[in-house]
């Protein structure tokens, strides 16, 4: 049993981050956290592994409407149905409760992360102790979901998007504001996702009392982003009307991995990506700089 103060310990993606990773990391490691004294909840967007929670928040249109009443229900229902609220230390991991994935790719991503977290903190019993944040640079992270998206449905070609969010009005050092705001955590600890930390890496930044080491980091990576190639047949699928199902679409990517696309699939300036890059290095020093907030950088 672990020295873990009581209250809620949130891990909360970034999308397109190693989510479904880590998620996979914590259902290794179940019988192990729970003996620590730690209750994880996490979902299974990725549908690759064990599942023990799937919370949904208000999406924007409802926030300020009568809507608020069932959402506080549902939500209600959900931690009680968990018994999270009568746990003492619980690990929640859900890179959904900042926004969806179409929240994203937007001129502000994640513009309603703030009242959908001050929603889930009033349904909260105990403190929110730490956050973590896996960050990524913006056209990379842009260019993922958008590549994760043409899973679903058929898309406009990206630089039609990047037309419409750059240059942008909010960034990370936004989002973080906005989590400090709802969460008033302790600490939150921020990750870059180019520095590939690993899965016990999150895992300690959360909850430094747990064991540095004896953690089963076996679990295969999963949801990796959709080549070229397996972009362009996603758009001929879906171009063609049809209503491909989690396993053809699988099957799509493996079949068209390593294979040559006919061009590129973004096809920007570089100019226009390295004004990304460049906000991006800015936007995590102003996060370093930012009370409350621990920015790890490996050295």
């Amino acid at each position: 049993m672990s020295d873990l103060p009581p209250g809620f310990y949130l891990h909360l993606g970034l999308h397109r981050t190693g989510t479904g990773a880590f998620q996979q990391f914590l259902a290794a490691n179940l019988e192990q956290l729970e003996e620590a004294g730690l209750t994880p909840a996490f979902s299974n967007r990725d549908g690759a592994g064990t599942e023990t929670l799937r919370l949904r928040l208000p999406p924007p249109r409802h926030f300020g409407t009568d809507e608020m009443k069932r959402h506080g229900r549902q939500l209600a229902r959900t931690l009680r149905r968990h018994g999270l609220n009568r746990r003492p230390a619980v690990l929640i991991s859900e890179e959904n409760l900042i926004g969806a994935l179409n929240a994203v790719i937007a001129k502000a991503p994640y513009a309603a992360a703030g009242p959908r977290l001050d929603f889930l903190r009033q349904h909260l019993a105990a403190p929110v102790r730490r956050v973590v944040l896996v960050l990524r640079s913006y056209e990379a992270q842009a260019i993922s979901v958008y590549r994760k998206r043409l899973e679903f449905r058929a898309l406009q070609p990206f630089e039609h998007y990047a037309r419409e969010i750059w240059p942008a009005t909010r960034g990370w050092p936004e989002l973080v504001a906005d989590l400090r705001r709802a969460l008033d955590p302790d600490e939150i600890v921020l990750f870059t996702h180019e520095d590939r930390p690993s899965r016990s890496a999150i895992l300690r930044a959360l909850c430094p009392e747990l064991p540095e080491a004896g953690w089963d980091e076996s679990a295969a990576p999963v949801n990796a982003s959709a080549g070229d190639a397996a972009c362009f047949a996603l758009l001929e699928a879906h171009g063609a009307g049809r209503k491909l199902s989690p396993d053809e679409v699988a099957a799509i990517i493996r079949d068209h991995a390593g294979a040559a696309a006919p061009r590129p699939l973004i096809d920007l300036p570089d100019a226009v990506l390295e004004a990304q890059r460049d906000r991006y290095r800015a936007d995590l020093q102003r996060l370093a700089d930012m009370p409350g907030v621990t920015l790890r950088r490996p050295g």
